[in-house]
């Protein structure tokens, strides 16, 4: 069916290119897939690979694009180097002496990095523990920080647990356990709990001391689902609760402007159905994300309203969610349908009431040189393929009003516009991209424009060529409407070493076989007139100019193949150049001379038989008129 049904419970990304997805599945380990492949299929399930076992829960990044915290139920932790694959068991923290009562620890143990020292890392149970050597000693920095409630006297439908229930617990060993531990990202010392048992905490001075927070709306003994610490202001903290265990589906989020001593509700528009984590976005305050029961929400004003994240994503449970920053990615994992990315999500972070009314192009990301394989393979059975992102310059804009015809133009530094596409012009968001080339060589219009996450590597002409790193100026006109700009800048392949002089020959090379199929354009517009104009006039009466006339077909039969033939070889050497981000070869190079060499012997040919042999077709007032002959192809013109 080729249906990804993956049940994650936290995710976790990296930086390097592409970046990579980690994260812990129920009932089967924790795992790691990039986010994009070189080639032209896409994502491969073989692209997944192993980092633990058990029941998979944390996979954290500590600092590095390499070293991970991988744990599995109930805290068990090791740290792991993507590497080389050496594993150390670093936790959890046992009891602190003989005879003691064990820390209880919930299924999926909270487990962070601090943002400020990647040697400094938090865990829990029933207490927080810190470690500031990477897991090799720990210290309690709390108490108890939940109500301690003792799950055997709870009731269940209104009546105690009986002794021998059938999984009287349901396979889940402690209760009144830590879920949350979040540590602000503008203050180290400054930490939030929370519990299952609904008990909230906080501590501004690393641990030395811990409030508990009372939350106004919050109803007893729900599970504290997430905490989020703001970026923009120290004393703004988001929460979340989950109340599906007590048969409440209410959603649950709430925002503090002072440290959790007071709190505001903030549910409009979301579902009746648990919320399981809220994300702030890196670069606006506004634009926060939750994950549902039953998707993800989005909201550009703070949470006074929220809307869904629907589109293409199924109302599966959202269990964890996570800003890549870099590239602007919105990744979810979900309890059921794996791993989802909203590519490029930063432009709804730019979405304000302004440009709701007005529309708007919003800001282009870098866009990237690549080489995406797209050669021959056979797949076995089973075989689950995810697409790539897409290629190029993705281009976002906002339509208040649909328009039926939307122009996209790109300008080079110099200001001329070197391509011309059709976009989408839906009312609302719209998205499609620029390939990186320029229009092709015969292009006689707008053409279209998409996006795609394969191709590359050995492409059919006709496509244009790529154009050089720099900056480019995008425009948006709908119809009737006013343009909208904006700047792109284009990056080499990060893949491919190549000198900036070597960069320079491949595309002087390049431009040298898209220009004479622009030059020779002229010669075969002339060629295929007089060809047309021939076989008009061989419908008329026979004349005393028959002879010139055979003479002309001929020539202009002849000479329309040669032109064919130089125009397909121009092509194919820009496409076969073009397709390798290197030095072209020394039979390449001699074969792009022949082409011009046979070009130019062709076009002078032609323009002969319109100066010397043509003429004799002409009679003054006739219904033709001389075509007059055309510029030879030269290099550098």
């Amino acid at each position: 069916m080729n249906l990804p049904i993956g049940q994650f419970y936290n995710i976790a990304v990296n930086n390097q290119e592409p970046f990579l997805v980690c994260g812990g599945l129920q009932d089967n380990g924790n795992w790691c897939t990039p986010s994009a492949s070189r080639i032209s299929h896409g994502i491969s399930f073989k692209d997944a690979f192993n980092i633990g076992g058990g029941d998979g829960m944390q996979s954290v990044f500590e600092g590095d694009d390499h070293t991970l915290l991988v744990s599995s139920q109930n805290g068990s932790t090791v740290r792991l180097d993507l590497d080389n694959m050496e594993a150390q068991t670093i936790g959890p923290v046992p009891a602190s002496e003989r005879g003691q009562p064990g820390y209880r620890w919930y299924w999926t143990t909270p487990l962070i990095v601090s943002a400020f020292n990647a040697d400094v890392i938090y865990t829990g149970a029933n207490l927080v523990f810190r470690s500031q050597d990477r897991g090799m000693s720990w210290q309690a920095i709390s108490g108890d920080l939940t109500a301690n409630i003792d799950r055997d006297k709870l009731t269940m439908m209104g009546a105690p647990i009986p002794p021998h229930a059938l999984s009287r617990n349901d396979g889940q060993a402690n209760f009144s356990a830590l879920t949350v531990i979040a540590e602000s990202p503008l203050d180290r010392n400054l930490l939030y709990t929370g519990a299952d048992d609904g008990s909230l905490h906080v501590t501004r001075d690393g641990g030395a001391h811990w409030s508990r927070l009372n939350v106004r709306g919050l109803p007893p003994m729900l599970n504290i689902s997430g905490i989020a610490p703001s970026k923009f202001a120290a004393g703004r903290v988001y929460l979340t609760a989950d109340g599906h265990f007590n048969d409440d589906y209410h959603p649950y989020v709430f925002v503090s402007e002072d440290y959790g001593r007071s709190w505001k509700p903030m549910v409009d528009g979301l579902p009746q159905t648990s919320v399981h984590r809220i994300r702030e976005h890196s670069s606006n305050a506004n634009f926060l994300v939750v994950g549902t029961e039953e998707g993800a929400y989005a909201t550009l004003d703070r949470g006074a309203h929220w809307f869904t994240l629907g589109a293409n994503l199924p109302p599966v449970p959202v269990y964890d969610l996570v800003f890549q920053n870099r590239d602007e990615a919105l990744v979810l994992g979900t309890h059921g349908r794996s791993i989802w990315i909203l590519d490029h999500a930063g432009a709804l972070a730019e979405l304000t009431p302004q440009t709701l009314q007005t529309g708007a192009l919003f800001a282009i990301p870098p866009a990237y040189h690549q080489n995406i394989y797209g050669g021959q393979f056979w797949f076995g059975a089973g075989e689950f393929f995810a697409p790539n992102p897409p290629l190029g310059a993705v281009l976002t804009y906002y339509l208040p009003q649909g328009s039926a015809n939307v122009l996209i133009s790109v300008a080079d530094a110099a200001g001329k516009t070197i391509k011309t596409m059709r976009g989408p012009g839906t009312i609302g968001m719209n998205r499609t991209c620029w390939d990186l080339r320029q229009a092709p060589a015969l292009a006689s219009g707008p053409v279209a424009s998409g996006c795609s996450g394969g191709g590359g590597g050995g492409r059919g002409g006709g496509t244009g060529p790529l154009v050089l790193p720099g900056k480019y100026t995008v425009t948006v006109t709908p119809q009737g409407g006013a343009p909208m700009q904006s700047e792109v800048t284009v990056l080499a392949d990060p893949h491919f070493k190549i000198t900036d002089a070597g960069r320079t020959a491949h595309h002087t090379a390049v431009m040298s076989a898209y220009s004479l199929q622009e030059q020779l354009a002229a010669a075969g517009s002339a060629a295929q007139s007089l060809a047309l104009q021939t076989t008009e006039m061989r419908k008329l009466p026979a004349s005393g100019e028959l002879a010139a006339l055979d003479k002309v077909s001929s020539a202009v039969t002849r000479l329309q193949v040669e032109i064919s033939r130089a125009q397909q070889s121009a092509a194919r050497l820009e496409s076969v150049i073009d397709g390798y981000p290197g030095l072209p070869t020394a039979v390449q190079m001699r074969e792009l001379d022949w082409a011009w060499e046979d070009a130019a012997k062709t076009v002078t040919e032609l323009n002969r038989v319109l100066r010397e042999d043509a003429p004799a077709l002409y009679s003054p007032g006739g219904a033709w008129k001389p075509i007059p002959p055309v510029a030879v192809p030269a290099r550098g013109n």
